[in-house]
């Protein structure tokens, strides 16, 4: 094979593990841990810094998808 091609297949294949990342990592944040803070919500002594602590983590993610979605990374 080409050094071109070996180049394009290797970042084509890091752009799908990104996408794939950032699918499981939404299904985690979302599908998993935002019910199990709702549902024990009554047990955090201070639940707003549980829901800054997710805010965070949401615009991380949000910042990736935005910087992915413009092919820098």
């Amino acid at each position: 094979m080409s050094e071109a091609l070996t180049e394009r297949i290797a970042d084509d294949m890091r752009g799908g593990l990104r996408v794939a990342g950032l699918v499981i990592l939404g299904a985690v944040h979302f599908g998993l841990a935002l019910p199990a803070l709702l549902a024990n919500l009554g047990h955090y002594r201070q639940p707003w810094l549980q829901f800054a602590a997710f805010g965070v983590l949401t615009l991380v993610m949000a910042v990736d998808v935005r910087l992915g979605a413009r092919g820098r990374g």
